[in-house]
């Protein structure tokens, strides 16, 4: 497909269909209203829906061939980077299928409480070889998780409020991230959103993100520390690559990187470009900020970005991502 960089992507150019990659994830609420949080024209607050989001993406996620590194979930949109793999849906045993079905979709059970009512269900599903079909293509597809996530909190939304119609705006971005340097960046990014965003100056007061349960496990257990980083839910847990940071690295990276915006940076003027060789690394993290939020097709180095666009048949527009890990 030619690329002529004015007509939106279609997602299955975006998201490989045979290739585990992390995503960098946007959705945002509908017109960039603030219905995650406190309504400014209104002045009513609607920080409590950002629980609804954070308890609907636990409860859902470890159905999808999906597994959520980290989010951050802020007024008026969220953030996440997830690990997909397309094909992983394909090797599960259909009784699996229907075990993961009835976790996305525990209304379609009559009862959901009762385990023998959810094993009938299951049984009776893993039977039936075309609905079978159907839920493993749905349970294998990134957009599927998307809806699934975001269509029950639209509706308990405009239920609350009394209203109707869009609540998040049609399209999703997703940004596919091509290496490890650059996952890191695409994470520390998302997980000082509120830092940025200056509702906090500090690493504990970012709510509603991964990066709070990062701090909570750490917290709880010293062996936390220094095993490798965990992701904050998923279904693909013996399937996923291990990411080779500690979290005691990860977090020393994220208080070097809040010192940074401490400086209270001028975003406005325009940031060096990314190859000059001589950045700091104020300049480096300063830079990445501004390639990530033009909502870059693919994210990683000058070679990896180029090689991902010509396997598309694009032309490769994207602001190569500086590295900021020493």
């Amino acid at each position: 497909m030619a690329d002529n960089g004015h007509v939106t992507t279609p997602r299955k150019y975006l998201v490989d269909s045979e290739t585990p990659l992390y995503y960098h994830i946007t959705s945002k609420c509908v017109q960039r209203a603030w219905l995650l949080g406190r309504d400014h024209k209104t002045g009513i607050n609607y920080d409590h829906r950002r629980d609804w989001l954070v308890r609907r993406l636990e409860s859902i996620t470890p159905a999808f061939a999906v597994t959520v590194q980290t989010y951050a979930i802020m007024s008026n949109h969220f953030h996440m980077v997830v690990y997909y793999d397309p094909l992983a849906a394909n090797s599960w045993p259909d009784e699996e299928v229907a075990r993961r079905w009835y976790i996305a979709h525990p209304s379609q059970l009559d009862d959901p409480t009762d385990p023998q009512s959810r094993a009938e269900a299951i049984e009776l599903l893993a039977g039936d070889a075309q609905r079978v079909r159907y839920c493993r293509q749905q349970l294998g597809s990134l957009s599927a998780f998307m809806k699934c996530l975001k269509q029950p909190i639209a509706e308990r939304a405009n239920k609350e409020s009394n209203t109707e119609g869009h609540y998040w705006a049609k399209r999703f971005y997703s940004g596919a991230i091509l290496s490890e340097d650059a996952l890191l960046m695409v994470m520390a990014y998302v997980d000082l959103n509120p830092v940025r965003a200056r509702i906090t100056d500090h690493l504990k007061g970012c709510k509603h993100t991964g990066l709070e349960r990062q701090i909570r496990a750490s917290e709880v257990s010293k062996e936390a520390l220094d095993a490798y980083l965990q992701p904050c839910v998923g279904g693909l847990e013996r399937q996923r690559p291990t990411l080779q940071v500690r979290l005691r690295d990860y977090l020393n990276f994220l208080r070097e990187l809040l010192a940074l915006e401490k400086r209270e940076i001028d975003v406005t003027t325009q940031p060096p470009k990314p190859t000059t060789a001589s950045l700091t690394r104020e300049e480096r993290w300063r830079s990445g900020k501004q390639a990530l939020r033009r909502n870059p097709r693919a994210i990683g180095s000058r070679r990896e970005i180029s090689d991902w666009a010509a396997s598309r048949g694009f032309a490769s527009r994207e602001v190569p991502l500086p590295t900021v890990r020493s």
